[in-house]
């Protein structure tokens, strides 16, 4: 993080939107700013925070409820991405390697990455089911 994040981080811009949230959390007990920032000296360049521009075919994978990554990061990086394929997994999150679906799409592609793989199986919702009432015995 210190060196992929923390030079596009405004630290001044973080705090006042801390301070005008109406989440209430003690920001001061986020060291990141200040621990991290002293873990190693390197710092990535304006360049490493520039899109990808490429024709390589790429398979962009999302899933919607992703906490990491939004799905606007796989959008706006396939804008710059010739050959770029995207899917988005509706109820699925940052892990996707227990998904048959995804396995059949990730093989499809390596198989033939000049070729859209078949995106149909993504599609098809598995929601999670909530129980937010304690059944009674």
């Amino acid at each position: 993080m210190p060196y992929e994040e923390l030079p596009f981080i405004d630290s001044l811009e973080i705090i006042n939107a801390h301070a005008k949230s109406e989440l209430r959390f003690d920001i001061t007990t986020f060291e990141g700013f200040n621990s991290l920032s002293d873990w190693h000296p390197f710092r990535a360049s304006v360049l490493e925070n520039q899109p990808v521009i490429s024709d390589v075919s790429t398979l962009m994978v999302s899933g919607s409820l992703d906490p990491v990554t939004p799905i606007s990061n796989s959008i706006e990086a396939l804008k710059h991405l010739k050959n770029g394929y995207g899917v988005v997994f509706p109820d699925e999150s940052h892990d996707l390697l227990a998904n048959p679906c995804f396995l059949k799409i990730a093989e499809d592609f390596l198989n033939n990455p000049f070729q859209k793989p078949d995106l149909d199986c993504s599609t098809i919702r598995q929601p999670i089911e909530w129980n937010l009432y304690q059944q009674s015995k």
